[in-house]
């Protein structure tokens, strides 16, 4: 009995497969680097939020 896969064959089939799974892979790299620059701006506001609060408490 053989399996019905939409007409693609073995190798198309498997070279698909490759493409998506590299297609995600960089993707999950961008998304990780996004995510380290986006905790670096974070880290970046929040000590300047600080400083900013501590010079206001000052004059007060």
């Amino acid at each position: 009995m053989k399996a019905d896969n939409g007409g693609i064959g073995c190798s198309e089939g498997a070279l698909r497969v490759m493409q998506a799974v590299t297609t995600l892979n960089g993707l999950m790299k961008d998304i990780m680097k996004l995510k380290e620059a986006y905790k670096g701006r974070v880290k970046k506001l929040k000590s300047v939020w600080k400083g900013c609060i501590g010079s206001k408490e000052e004059e007060g």
